[in-house]
């Protein structure tokens, strides 16, 4: 049962004429009565003999009323701002002396009528304050809510706690430039600009230069015993939180700006992201730090990004993009690297995208459960994106490679699901597929046309893979293509 909320008192002070805007007065108080709001009004209130100056004093300096609607025409402008009526006559206007003896929270200015230029009606003493317009019909019924949330101290649009300050400010060794390129990209994007394509590439110029500045330098490390090296490598990773946001907000503006900014565009992004990594790569070997932790840092951000972006395309049912992404071979620059003898080459895979961290492999603390701690160690870093969605899209990304070994990738370049702490139970997307027609749509992700087709291959999955971790999951709980 939840908490009782105590009804607001208010005092409504108006003028007597004309009648329609009495009419509508009454009115007002009729609905806020029926919306829980203990309206005080002359009509119903006052007595036969009873003051009417003193009723609207009385009522104004009640503590048990909350709150003073001033309902505001040109009839009721021009008699406070003359003090006309006055005691026995219309004695429930509030007088400028009144008001400016009172809290002034506690009036609230309700237009009923404005001029021919739409100016609202008010006295002087009310001219420069916040007011709810319900003179108009077509405003009405949004303005009449915004009063009522006004009276319950239920505002539709409330200040959100108060954040930590971003690495950026806190860290004063880390200036980056491709910030304010990212909010102009944007932007562009939110106004259907065409231009976005051009403020998209020139925050890729400045995403990679600032990527860059978080790549260990020779004259940094060279010369740190072991484990200050390590403590290095992982304030590097640490500092490298500033880029997470970023990354969320670009996974989400390339989701549903995909149309707009084009798949060529993409792709091409992923692409540049591949080959500033295999060059960055090649210069920090050719530079001998060829130890795999210097490059932790940018393979930990684009494993974060890849993951960002497969999952608010998943969760957009944007399926044929997803399918594009992690089929298109993405062709990268030659750079000599000790990679070479492994035979990576020039044409890469989106398994590519898909990294541990070596440093903390390196530590005795993470080695016992380095999933479960990768996991929490990502959620960490994210501001928007669910780590939930995050290792259901890692366990995906792990059956879609299974699916295209034989076809398109070697053995080796298997995508691992490194965050799956623990293994996701249920998995949306599949429970998604007991429609006939979601299955039609989703099945080519996991190269399968049948329900039947679909279960043999995660059977094949859990042989191949889960077995030999030890791990147990239950597929056979899905049944695919039970309704239309």
């Amino acid at each position: 049962m939840g908490t009782e909320i105590k009804p607001p008192r208010v005092f409504i002070s108006y003028s007597w004429t004309p009648e329609e805007h009495k009419n509508m007065t009454i009115d007002i108080a009729k609905r806020l009565m029926a919306e829980g709001v203990d309206v005080v009004l002359d009509v119903w209130d006052l007595h036969t003999g009873h003051d009417t100056y003193k009723f609207m004093e009385q009522m104004v300096s009640d503590d048990t009323i909350d709150y003073v609607l001033l309902m505001c025409s040109k009839d009721y402008a021009e008699k406070a701002d003359k003090r006309c009526g006055g005691v026995g006559i219309e004695g429930t206007i509030v007088s400028p002396e009144v008001y400016k003896h009172t809290k002034q929270t506690k009036f609230i200015p309700i237009i009923l009528e404005a001029d021919n230029s739409g100016e609202a009606y008010k006295p002087i003493y009310l001219k420069p304050t916040f007011h709810i317009d319900l003179s108009a019909a077509d405003d009405f019924e949004t303005n009449l809510e915004m009063l009522i949330r006004h009276l319950f101290n239920k505002p539709l649009y409330e200040k959100p706690p108060l954040g930590s300050p971003p690495p950026y400010i806190t860290n004063d060794s880390l200036i980056l430039t491709c910030h304010g390129k990212l909010q102009r990209f944007k932007k562009d994007v939110h106004e259907n600009n065409q231009i976005c394509r051009k403020t998209l590439r020139d925050f890729s110029h400045s995403f990679f230069d600032d990527l860059a500045k978080m790549i260990p330098k020779k004259e940094n490390v060279s010369t740190l015993p072991t484990q200050e090296l390590h403590e290095y490598i992982i304030k590097k990773i640490e500092d490298s939180a500033v880029f997470t946001p970023m990354l969320e907000d670009l996974a989400e503006l390339f989701t549903y700006g995909f149309n707009l900014i084009t798949e060529y565009v993409v792709t091409g992004f992923l692409e540049d992201m591949l080959d500033f990594s295999t060059k960055t790569e090649s210069e920090l070997f050719f530079n001998g730090l060829d130890d795999p932790v210097y490059m932790d840092v940018l393979l930990l951000l684009k494993y974060e990004f890849f993951l960002l972006l497969i999952t608010d395309l998943l969760k957009a049912h944007e399926y044929g993009i997803v399918k594009t992404i992690i089929e298109k071979t993405y062709t990268i620059k030659q750079y000599p690297s000790y990679r070479d003898n492994f035979g990576y080459g020039t044409s890469l895979t989106y398994t590519m995208f898909n990294h541990s961290l070596t440093i903390f492999q390196k530590d005795a603390a993470w080695k016992s459960n380095y999933r479960r701690q990768y996991n929490g160690f990502i959620e960490s870093r994210l501001r928007k994106a669910s780590i939930d969605d995050l290792v259901e899209t890692d366990f995906l990304l792990s059956i879609m490679s299974y699916c295209r070994l034989d076809s398109q990738l070697p053995i080796s370049r298997h995508w691992n699901s490194f965050i799956c702490g623990k293994l996701p139970n249920p998995v949306h997307l599949f429970n998604r597929m007991r429609s006939k027609k979601e299955f039609d749509r989703v099945a080519p992700l996991f190269c399968v046309s049948t329900p039947q087709e679909m279960q043999d291959m995660l059977e094949g999955y859990y042989g191949r893979f889960l077995v030999s971790m030890g791990a147990y999951y239950p597929f056979d709980i899905y049944r695919f293509c039970e309704y239309p």
